[in-house]
């Protein structure tokens, strides 16, 4: 475990504070937010396209395997989907 941090006296977690709440009261409907998200290529395919859906639109696994175009079934994208660590700033 890290050291902690006040989001408060840390510029990127008090950016990120101010967006999850603007998004949680509705006014936001994205984030703009670094983020390095740990896992192989077949995830971070998969996370990636999970950042393309517009906000309020809804894909099955099954349509997402198939705008992967690369062979993943629609049960491996529910798995990754599952992992996705971030899960409100990338959609799922």
């Amino acid at each position: 475990m890290g050291p902690q941090v006040d989001a408060k006296s840390d510029e990127l977690l008090a950016d990120a504070q101010r967006q999850l709440a603007d998004y949680l009261a509705g006014r936001r409907h994205g984030f703009n937010l670094p983020t390095r998200l740990h896992g192989d290529e077949a995830q971070q395919r998969v996370w990636h396209l999970l950042s393309t859906i517009p906000y309020g639109a809804t894909l099955t696994y099954g349509e997402l395997a198939a705008a992967l175009a690369d062979g993943t079934s629609a049960r491996e994208v529910g798995q990754t989907v599952g992992r996705n660590p971030l899960s409100i700033v990338i959609p799922c």
